[in-house]
């Protein structure tokens, strides 16, 4: 009978498992949480897992497996990836909450998947981002780095004057990651400089975690928009300020070919040329030239090179200012100490083509070239190739093309004179002595107003190109229809009247 009353017992028992999938241990056996396929419920026990020797007792765990080791006193689960992973205490715990209470906060936070963090609902914190954090370490909010600690290089996000570091973080002083270069961004939220924000290049640290220097900022940008470089303060003068140079050199444009310089020698602008602190350098091969201010004189200059560079960052050998303007006004060429108005300095008291001031004309489209030449010398020098002595003389020469002729001048007593040398005339004939008289009683003198003066003016003395023309037409020309007479002509004339 009993045999018969356990298997009846036994029956119910199975049919009653399979029916509703579900099974409860412990207290209140007839009373199961319908979501639940297993419920354990105690109030004075526990579950025990298996305790094993180590990891390896199990071949071919499933995924999902839960195992206590005796070897470290740990509790592992098995994943599919990862292998057992271990749930343990301390800062390499796998698994480990984040959630904050009571002002409690984690000092380390593990995972190997990205952390996602939620806003509260509830809650008495100002929330500005779904990540936000007000402790810092030494000023110090965060770090980001790759590899292991004080090897690699990283950046950090800095409270002190909110900003972001690289290859150092700010604990009291600004501190190294990594061996190596550190440099940081940062804003002036102060307001003692504006509000701007500073680009600085901190400098370099043989070693981690070791004190850097704190430079003024190389850059900064301020709140309106001006911009500075190597200034140390917000610039206020200008939209962009630069201070500091490279062997004078503030700045330079262009390339290899060539370019312009910026430059504090002297403050100027250089033409496919820098100063290097001692002389000019090319930028480019090429000639060179400078225009700038001397703030010792007031002199505004212009310098050029007086050789070619064959190549860039080269140094020219020679240089010279060949226009100069002082602050009285008074320009200098070839001088940079003018005492007139215009001074031109010859430096080899030189009458030629390449001194003084000329002027060219061309004529028929080209075909007839004429150039006018004036210049002025007051030393010894050389006159057409030969020296000569004198006193100072205003020159006139004319170039045809074959040379200088026809030389004039009018020396310091006002004296007027023209080339008379024989040397330099043909087709020579006297004139004829017989008419010369009869021609010159022709000549009706007159005096006169020109047509610009006032009547209460003194009349000029003179005669009228029309009636000299009928007379002597050699003494007259016409330039742009007006007719011009050449009186120094009547001398001779005259004298050949006289000896008549």
């Amino acid at each position: 009978m009993k045999r018969y009353l356990f298997i009846l017992v036994s029956i119910l028992l199975l049919a009653t498992t399979k029916i509703s999938a579900q099974v409860k241990i412990g207290n209140n056996p007839t009373t199961v949480n319908p979501a639940s396929l297993l419920e354990l419920e105690t109030t004075n026990k526990g579950v025990l897992l298996p305790r094993l020797a180590d990891t390896t007792s199990i071949s071919n765990p499933p995924q999902g497996m839960l195992m206590f080791s005796n070897a470290d006193t740990s509790l592992y689960f098995r994943r599919k990836l990862g292998g057992w992973q271990r749930l343990a205490i301390g800062q390499d715990n796998y698994w480990k909450s984040i959630w904050m209470e009571g002002g409690t906060k984690p000092l380390y936070l593990f995972s190997e998947s990205p952390v996602i963090v939620n806003r509260p609902t509830t809650g008495t914190f100002l929330q500005l981002a779904p990540l936000q954090t007000t402790g810092m370490f030494g000023n110090t909010l965060a770090a980001f780095a790759d590899g292991v600690y004080d090897n690699i290089a990283g950046i950090s996000l800095v409270g002190n004057w909110p900003g972001v570091y690289f290859n150092s973080y700010y604990n009291s002083s600004i501190k190294s990651m990594a061996a190596g270069n550190a440099g940081n961004i940062t804003m002036d939220e102060s307001n003692n400089l504006g509000g701007a924000f500073l680009f600085k290049i901190t400098g370099y640290s043989a070693t981690a975690n070791a004190s850097m220097p704190n430079p003024n900022a190389q850059m900064i940008l301020n709140n309106d928009g001006k911009f500075s470089l190597n200034t140390g303060s917000v610039p206020t003068r200008a939209w962009f300020e630069q201070h500091g140079a490279v062997n004078n050199a503030a700045a330079i444009f262009g390339g290899e070919g060539s370019g312009v310089a910026i430059q504090e020698h002297f403050p100027s602008i250089g033409f496919n040329s820098y100063y290097n602190g001692s002389g000019y350098n090319s930028i480019g091969a090429g000639r060179g030239g400078e225009i700038g201010l001397d703030q010792n004189t007031g002199d505004f200059y212009v310098t050029t090179m007086n050789s070619l560079a064959i190549a860039p960052n080269l140094t020219y050998p020679g240089y010279v200012r060949s226009f100069n303007i002082a602050p009285t006004g008074y320009v200098g060429i070839n001088t940079t100490d003018p005492s007139s108005q215009i001074e031109i300095d010859q430096p080899n008291n030189s009458i030629s083509s390449a001194n003084g001031i000329m002027f060219t004309s061309h004529e028929d489209e080209g075909n007839f070239h004429r150039t006018t030449h004036f210049t002025i010398s007051g030393y010894t020098g050389n006159l057409n190739g030969a020296p000569f002595d004198g006193y100072p003389y205003l020159v006139f020469q004319s170039d045809a093309g074959t040379g200088f002729s026809n030389v004039a001048n009018i020396d310091d007593d006002g004296n007027y004179h023209q080339t008379s040398d024989a040397r330099f005339k043909k087709d020579i004939a006297s004139l004829d002595e017989s008419n010369m008289l009869q021609k010159l009683l022709l000549l009706k003198p007159s005096n006169y107003h020109f047509i610009n003066e006032k009547s209460t003016m003194p009349k000029s003395f003179g005669f009228l190109a029309q009636d000299v023309e009928k007379i002597f037409p050699e003494f007259v020309n016409e330039i742009q229809g007006k007719k011009m007479l050449a009186y120094s002509s009547f001398i001779p004339v005259i004298v050949a009247a006289m000896q008549e």
